[in-house]
């Protein structure tokens, strides 16, 4: 028998009304994706059976889960929806769940995963990459589903590193190579179950967020001011990140990702003998005014 290729051919997302509560007649947004991993696990009881001097017996299960990961792009036309899945704002506190429904050419079926939560996220680029999202996601059920339509594709390109601009303190960095953006959602899933074994509730967590990134540096200023900023023990840093979007075929003009305060942790120069000197740093952000329930870290504005 001759073996095929793994792979999910179309993939959509929409958010739901109610944790866990999927409807494949809802209106789903195609995602053009690098990678979906998101997987059904079967959690065997922790309870330790035996029977004669060899092997333990595992004759029920505890959990069912979904776990894995989502890489894409980050179109234009999809910014809100991944933003939003990321948790970026907040609501209420509180993250949406969405459910995924894709066409799996293994199986040939179409399979759908529902309350699916962002447990933590990385938006990173560099030199002559697109921006890119890497999700953790965790989730509910999976259950077979009907068909999944026809698949659309933005119409315009994703947004380019090359056009973005970094503003550190309000000063322009034009050398910077590379950076990431990761946030932690600090998920918590109660033992609770339901008589499927599936996950009941989810509660979202403090959220903990950190960036790095890699700048060339010049012969003298940059250099020394990062320097300086580590041995002051500088802890209110910002950072402004703006990708403005070259040319048509884009519902926005320009995303900005503003960081109102950081806490710079390194800053090691790095680059080999007679190599261009770049300076890795690294940052944890924090929220600007500590007990403003109304003020996140992470400002996304799409205009």
């Amino acid at each position: 028998m001759a073996g095929q290729p793994r792979q999910v051919e179309q993939l959509k997302l929409v958010r739901e009304s109610t944790f866990g509560t999927a409807d494949p007649l809802l209106s789903y947004t195609h995602i053009p994706f690098d990678s979906y991993s998101v997987a059904l696990q079967a959690v065997p009881t922790i309870t330790q059976r035996h029977s004669g001097f060899t092997d333990a017996i595992f004759h029920d299960m505890s959990e069912h889960n979904l776990r894995g990961s989502l890489v894409v792009e980050v179109f234009p036309e999809l910014s809100s929806l991944l933003f939003e899945l990321a948790g970026l704002p907040r609501v209420n506190n509180g993250l949406y769940s969405y459910s995924a429904i894709f066409f799996d050419s293994a199986s040939s079926e179409t399979v759908l995963h529902s309350g699916l939560t962002c447990e933590s996220v990385t938006f990173s680029a560099s030199n002559d990459q697109h921006l890119l999202t890497t999700f953790s996601l965790v989730g509910k059920r999976e259950t077979v589903a009907g068909s999944i339509g026809t698949p659309t594709y933005p119409s315009g390109n994703p947004w380019a590193f090359s056009d973005g601009t970094f503003n550190v303190d309000s000063v322009e960095e034009g050398t910077i190579e590379s950076f990431s953006l990761k946030i932690n959602n600090v998920l918590a899933i109660p033992n609770f179950r339901d008589e499927n074994l599936t996950i009941r509730t989810i509660d979202h967590g403090m959220r903990f967020s950190s960036l790095e990134w890699t700048m060339v540096t010049d012969a003298t200023s940059r250099a020394v001011n990062y320097k300086n900023l580590l041995r002051a023990a500088d802890n209110d840093m910002t950072l402004g990140v703006t990708f403005d979007y070259p040319g048509v075929g884009s519902p926005y003009d320009s995303l900005t990702i503003d960081i109102g305060r950081m806490v710079l942790e390194t800053a090691t120069p790095t680059g080999a003998i007679r190599e261009l000197q770049t300076m890795a740093c690294s940052a944890t952000i924090v929220k600007p005014t500590p007990y403003a329930s109304d003020i996140d870290a992470i400002v996304v504005t799409l205009s």
